[in-house]
């Protein structure tokens, strides 16, 4: 190789010129022959390179190292390859891709485990419903009367006031709180639950 400094470049272009050390001529030097350089040539850099003749019979540079500047491959890491001639890493590389294997099934498993768990509680809880479902339906309509009713004679306006005919009521509201809630009370007389059957609370 022939050594030389580079005179003229033209960066937006991509060539120069490069004088070789005996002075005797400039060689067309383009960005293309530059080999694997960490930067791009500046004039006045030291270069190695060879002369050659392109298709038009003018000499120019190839194979072109800038002195001093490192090439963008150094400290790369080097492929090594076994006896079959097919591509292996090192240990150091291998123990990396099986501790990431590893973690990436552990958060696959994790993934997986909760949603097995989320699973069994949505399915114990619609079990749960259908069961409480199945009890209401079950259920004598005579008691679901009783239990929607109860809370109104818990919260009634009226008052156990001392009656306990018929004929001293004003409503079947009203028997009804004197027959639940009061002592006393004769307004049931076939013991149906239903009291005033004739006067207020009638079929």
């Amino acid at each position: 190789m022939q050594k030389g400094i580079l005179k003229r470049w033209d960066d937006e272009k991509g060539f120069g010129f490069i004088l070789l050390d005996n002075n005797s001529e400039n060689i067309f030097f383009h960005i293309s022959s530059l080999q694997n350089s960490g930067r791009r040539p500046i004039v006045g850099d030291i270069v190695y390179l060879n002369v050659e003749i392109d298709e038009n019979g003018r000499k120019r540079a190839a194979n072109v190292n800038i002195q001093g500047v490192k090439s963008i491959f150094a400290g790369s890491k080097v492929r090594l390859y076994d006896a079959d001639n097919k591509p292996r890493t090192s240990s150091k590389t291998n123990t990396h891709r099986t501790r990431h294997h590893a973690s990436n099934s552990n958060r696959i498993f994790s993934k997986f485990f909760y949603i097995a768990i989320l699973l069994v509680i949505v399915f114990f809880i619609h079990k749960a419903y259908k069961e409480h479902q199945i009890i209401e339906s079950s259920l004598p309509s005579s008691m679901m009367i009783e239990a929607e009713e109860e809370p109104e004679a818990n919260t009634s306006r009226f008052q156990c006031e001392g009656k306990t005919r018929c004929s001293q009521m004003t409503s079947c509201e009203e028997a009804m709180f004197y027959l639940r809630n009061c002592p006393g009370s004769v307004t049931d007389g076939d013991g149906d639950g239903r009291p005033c059957e004739d006067q207020w609370c009638g079929h």
